[in-house]
């Protein structure tokens, strides 16, 4: 029986190399994660990146969105950001990509670009936003494309986090909308039966993001699920 793929989150830095960083994924390359997870941004001279919050610090402290920088000057205010394509070479043959798609455009772009380097089945695509998910199924039909469930209620009312979670625990109309061939449950979402609906559809279930020790053990003993993802990929290999 085949146990759940280990993916390290933001490249697996682990407190000692920058998030997303060519040095953080290198190093958990070297301890055999099965998985790499980065998220993609987009510069506004349409180059691709990986670079976890929207925002740099810009110039003299301005925080800027990385969409209103060019590539040039991401790299000047975040030096550990990295082109798309060099994390996809770095990775290519020794891991399957994670990519986390953080820009509602681009899609069908950023799919292409992981596709040429590293196959249509070398990676999969999750996203928070359904128009996401719907255009690479159309575009794309033959890629692995996750809805991820468990959005941040950061800012939002009361109602509207009542609505969101609702359209999380029972996800029924959204998988109709955008057919996702996988679905990406955050760990607090999935005990509400959403695992047993995707069972029920035959989607596989990337879980995230699991850290504690006991939780990790279990989770990488579990069939039920395809995969997870941590922020502590050594501890991980060390515990399955």
């Amino acid at each position: 029986m085949e146990m759940p793929k280990l993916s390290a989150h933001q490249g697996g830095p682990e407190d000692e190399y920058p998030p997303n960083s060519l040095q953080a994924i290198q190093a958990v390359l070297d301890v055999g994660v099965d998985m790499i997870e980065f998220d993609v941004r987009t510069t506004s001279d349409g180059k691709l990146i990986t670079h976890h919050d929207a925002q740099v610090t810009h110039g003299g402290g301005e925080s800027r969105h990385i969409a209103q920088l060019t590539e040039a000057e991401v790299f000047a205010a975040a030096p550990d950001a990295a082109p798309l394509s060099a994390v996809l070479a770095l990775i290519k043959g020794k891991a399957l990509g994670h990519v986390d798609l953080k820009d509602t455009c681009l899609e069908i772009e950023i799919a292409d670009a992981c596709e040429r380097v590293l196959g249509p089945d070398g990676f999969v695509l999750t996203t928070l936003e359904d128009i996401s998910v719907r255009r690479l199924r159309m575009w794309r039909p033959h890629l692995t494309v996750a809805l991820s469930l468990g959005r941040s209620s950061a800012g939002l009312g009361r109602l509207a986090t009542v609505r969101l979670r609702l359209s999380e625990i029972f996800p029924q109309r959204r998988l109709r909308r955008c057919d996702p061939n996988m679905l990406a449950l955050n760990h607090s979402i999935a005990k509400f039966g959403v695992l047993a609906l995707a069972r029920r559809r035959g989607l596989p279930v990337l879980l995230w993001t699991i850290n504690g020790p006991d939780v990790i053990a279990s989770v990488a003993a579990d069939s039920r699920y395809w995969g997870f993802t941590t922020d502590f990929p050594r501890l991980a290999i060390g515990l399955r």
